[in-house]
């Protein structure tokens, strides 16, 4: 019976070889790993996780099994970026140090901690890297921190050690969507209040606004909610070149459901969601599940959108009594209680306050009321609390210095004209 086994088994091989050589079928297969290995050394970025880091990230610190979970942007005392990149893998905590101790010694960088100390941490042409890893019952958390030293405080902007970047269609796409546009020409300033014209000069010339038809501005019409979640997103990028203001363009799912990830206002508007400005879902707003792009802005939604970014902190706490008692309005009880935080803050930025800026003096605050594109210009034109602002004829002049005493110097008297 032994014989006869062995007869039907070699059959079975040989039928099963075709035309290969039977030792090629027995070689072991070389793109098999064992359970448990590292991956191979060749940290790479995603096209969503590339857009979401900053362009002095290498590729190469990417972990190819990590999701990115969060970026952190700091500026240094010396003016040098530094970027803290947290990520969680389903790999043991042991596997991504022996991966970026293997990037560390391919790279020539000089690993400055003992081969068990936490976190890992390399120097190279005066950049430092530290990669911290905790343990986890389900998945790995590591932070990969990414800094220059005082003698590489300009790897910011040409880091010498940087990657080809092999999405780099999708980055520099990235890149242009933050980017200002060109000064922008509309026919039909003057049709706008007078006291608006030079806001929507200033803006126009930093190319952050966009015509309501044709060459026309449409100073006096109502302006919708996905056009002024563009503008404010546009000017917040313009005014401000310091990475740790500026909102970053949205990647991944969409967070509403009537305004997909291919709808052209999407990296804004996640943008402005993502960041806590718009709510949403993502704010704990559970209910929130629709943006309503094409409905006309209200006042109190433009109030609850621009001064989170104004105050670049938590808004106070805030009553119907304390808007009331402040601002004097008659109708304060009408404001939305999710809008009254801001409302009140804007109070406590003097001549700056967005409401005295667009509306003028008031005692009816009249919070469903429409904002016209003119008004939500005049809103934009400046940002900062108390003092600490930047207007859009400071950005236009290329002065980012303290803002001037009388916010109302728009660069209407600079002789250029626009409309």
């Amino acid at each position: 019976m032994r014989p006869r086994r062995l007869l039907l088994f070699a059959s079975l091989l040989l039928a099963a070889c075709g035309d290969r050589p039977l030792q090629d079928i027995l070689q072991a297969d070389p793109n098999l790993q064992p359970e448990g290995a590292t991956p191979a050394i060749t940290g790479s970025c995603d096209r969503v996780t590339r857009s979401r880091l900053p362009r002095a990230f290498p590729n190469r610190f990417c972990y190819p099994n990590a999701d990115l979970q969060q970026v952190t942007e700091t500026t240094q005392e010396d003016d040098s970026l530094a970027i803290d990149a947290r990520w969680t893998t389903q790999d043991d905590a042991a596997q991504v140090r022996e991966f970026y101790q293997a990037a560390f010694e391919q790279e020539g960088w000089e690993t400055t901690t003992t081969a068990d100390s936490r976190p890992l941490e390399a120097v190279k042409d005066g950049v430092r890297v530290a990669v911290d890893l905790a343990g986890g019952a389900e998945a790995t958390p590591f932070t990969v921190s990414y800094r220059p030293t005082v003698q590489a405080a300009v790897a910011e902007e040409e880091p010498a050690d940087l990657e080809e970047d092999p999405d780099e269609d999708s980055t520099e796409a990235t890149r242009a969507a933050i980017a200002p546009g060109p000064a922008q020409s509309f026919t039909d300033v003057g049709d706008a209040p007078e006291d608006f014209q030079a806001y929507i000069r200033d803006l126009a010339a930093l190319g952050v606004l966009d015509a309501g038809e044709g060459d026309q501005f449409q100073p006096n019409a109502p302006v919708t909610r996905r056009t002024f979640a563009r503008w404010l997103y546009n000017a917040n990028n313009a005014f401000y070149t310091e990475s740790a203001k500026r909102i970053r363009a949205a990647t991944g799912d969409a967070v509403f459901q009537d305004l997909s990830s291919s709808n052209p206002d999407f990296e804004s508007v996640q943008g402005l969601a993502d960041a806590g400005i718009i709510p949403s879902p993502l704010s704990g707003e559970a209910t929130v599940v629709n943006f309503r792009p094409d409905a006309p802005l209200t006042r109190e939604t433009l109030l609850q959108w621009k001064v989170p970014l104004d105050l670049r902190r938590s808004l106070p706490n805030a009553t119907v009594e304390a808007v009331a008692e402040a601002w004097g309005f008659q109708d304060a009880a009408k404001i939305d209680p999710n809008a009254l935080q801001a409302v009140l803050a804007d109070y406590a930025n003097g001549n700056q306050a967005n409401i005295r800026r667009a509306f003028g003096f008031t005692t009816l605050f009249q919070p469903q009321k429409p904002v016209t594109r003119a008004e939500a210009a005049a809103a934009l034109w400046q940002f900062g609390y108390q003092g600490d602002g930047l207007s859009a004829a400071q950005v236009r002049r290329g002065d980012t210095g303290v803002e001037e005493a009388d916010e109302g110097k728009a660069s209407s008297d600079t002789g250029e004209e626009q409309s």
